[in-house]
């Protein structure tokens, strides 16, 4: 069997090889239902708010009068709708991903720790936060929490970087921002931290990512698009498959050993 015979989307399956203890298919299964039924949600309503539209052009006095107040809530409630489907969307891809990371470093740990020699700083003193992707070591040798700079670090350190899907960095330092900020706040924060994340998105290029409404001219709640959200599920699928095409890749150069006594599932030996 070779690398390229193994469909993309069965990479991911090659963490088992080195004990990823997750259900990864009926994880991500889980999630991409319940998004998709919100899309569908999300979808219904904005019809019902067109054909509102449509039906208040075709009618007359009070009749008009109650489409266009049933116009108003329909769109007052759309913004809140879209705003719990965005925490929704946002409290199940953060935790799926940070354990997916957090696993699969631990596991590379492993396999890889005490076969090769890692020359990165990161690994000047051993210890377990050294394979702690939500931990980082900076310039002056000092460790700080922080899953982004810890994922992008390590991956550096042990060449799994090429693996990674495009726009890795960006893409978890956006989800993380806006989970950290939907969780302490709910579906409207404080004015202050709307206005600091609205500028992090202009800064960071996020600008294709978050949505807001407004009231009074000043932004009321931020959530994310529907593109975003149909990249972050595509990204988490990539990084799985990029994380097993690792996994290969250093199997083939001898870094990690995939033996009998730590079997790939059947369908690679098969």
């Amino acid at each position: 069997m070779t690398f390229e015979s193994i469909a993309p989307n069965e990479r991911r399956y090659l963490l088992y090889a080195i004990d990823v203890d997750l259900d990864l298919d009926a994880q991500f299964y889980a999630i991409q239902s319940l998004l998709a039924a919100n899309h569908n949600a999300d979808r219904e309503l904005t019809r019902h708010i067109e054909s509102l539209v449509n039906e208040a052009k075709s009618v007359a006095g009070e009749h008009a009068d109650l489409v266009v107040d049933e116009w108003v809530d329909s769109l007052y409630r759309s913004t809140y709708q879209d705003a719990a489907h965005s925490l929704a969307a946002v409290g199940m891809l953060t935790p799926f991903l940070e354990s997916v990371l957090a696993q699969s470093f631990h596991a590379l740990g492993q396999k890889l720790s005490g076969r090769v020699a890692i020359s990165h700083p990161r690994f000047k003193d051993g210890g377990k936060q050294q394979w702690d992707c939500r931990r980082y070591r900076g310039e002056s040798g000092k460790w700080w929490d922080g899953v982004v700079k810890g994922t992008m670090q390590l991956s550096e350190a042990i060449g799994l970087t090429p693996h990674l899907p495009e726009a890795t960095a960006a893409t978890l330092s956006a989800l993380f921002e806006y989970r950290n900020r939907n969780f302490h706040h709910g579906l409207e924060w404080p004015m202050d931290e709307r206005l600091e994340f609205l500028e992090l998105v202009e800064a960071s290029g996020w600008k294709e990512w978050f949505e807001k409404s407004e009231s009074d001219h000043k932004p009321k709640i931020i959530y994310m698009s529907e593109a975003f959200t149909d990249h972050c599920v595509k990204f988490s699928g990539d990084l799985l498959d990029g994380l097993g095409a690792f996994v290969w890749a250093a199997s083939q150069d001898g870094r990690i050993q995939i033996g009998p006594s730590e079997p790939p599932p059947s369908w690679i030996t098969e």
